[in-house]
């Protein structure tokens, strides 16, 4: 089990309060965990976060159902060619 899994009172940048993690998964080789606010439990949408704490989803309600929606649906960045 990984060090940061075992860790309450997590701090994400830009986000009130205290986190702790509810679940943890491997997508391309990196492990995400998913937290969840300390004061507000599960009346407060989820983030997930990675090894380093940086943000890499919020406004999470549905569980990882939600991340795998915006990875599919990630919008297409179009590079102008010069």
């Amino acid at each position: 089990m990984s060090e940061i899994r075992m860790r309450d009172g997590i701090k994400v940048r830009g986000h009130y309060g205290k986190w702790y993690v509810i679940d943890e998964r491997e997508y391309n080789g990196r492990t995400l965990y998913m937290v969840e606010s300390e004061t507000y439990g599960d009346e407060a949408a989820s983030l997930i976060i990675d090894e380093d704490f940086n943000l890499v989803a919020d406004e999470i309600w549905n569980g990882w159902d939600d991340y795998e929606y915006l990875l599919d649906n990630e919008p297409e960045i179009y590079v102008e060619e010069v």
